[in-house]
């Protein structure tokens, strides 16, 4: 199968299920070996919809051979990042390292995540950029930094792009040194 022909196939079931204005079919990526089709949704809140009908053109392809690996995820927005403090660890104590609360929004869907900044990330832009050493100022630089991350996570494609439903909490426990120079301008 081609990747105009699985991209056709898609379509075809999408258009049945009246879910094809949902997708944007611009942001969308399909390859023929492995066969994979990644759905970018304009709207997220139809995502376990969109999730359904690829599961059914996953089986009808199985029965033809073919092995599908789809994924259907949102053309999330960045809403709002806020310090939200320090990093709670996983057994219920304080990490080091602040904490921020990030709100998405793709159509209707509305998501809350957090993402969590080790101390190393913090001291690494403090060195590397011009982090400002009063608050609120390194707050607002730290949200900011937050921002343009998540930004870049949502912006990948395929299996590399952050998905904010399945990963609700991420932590930034190292930062490449290209992006903390580019904080420094």
């Amino acid at each position: 199968m081609t990747e105009l022909e699985l991209e056709s196939e898609i379509k075809q079931d999408l258009i049945q299920a009246d879910l094809f204005q949902d997708v944007d079919w611009g942001r969308c990526l399909f390859i023929d070996f492995p066969t994979f089709a990644d759905i970018v949704l304009k709207d997220a809140s139809k995502l376990e919809d969109v999730q359904r009908e690829l599961a059914k053109t996953s089986a009808r392809l199985l029965d033809r051979g073919i092995r599908l690996k789809p994924m259907a995820r949102g053309a999330w927005e960045i809403e709002t990042v806020r310090y939200a403090g320090a990093m709670p660890s996983k057994s219920g104590g304080i990490m080091r390292g602040p904490h921020y609360a990030v709100t998405l929004r793709c159509g209707a869907r509305l998501t809350r995540a957090t993402v969590g900044m080790s101390k190393d990330v913090e001291e690494t832009l403090a060195s590397a950029s011009r982090m400002p050493a009063q608050e609120p100022e390194r707050t607002a630089f730290l949200e900011q930094v937050v921002r343009s991350l998540v930004a870049e996570w949502l912006s990948k494609a395929g299996e590399v792009c952050w998905d904010p439903i399945v990963e609700p909490h991420r932590v930034v426990s190292a930062i490449p040194l290209r992006f903390a120079l580019a904080q420094a301008v």
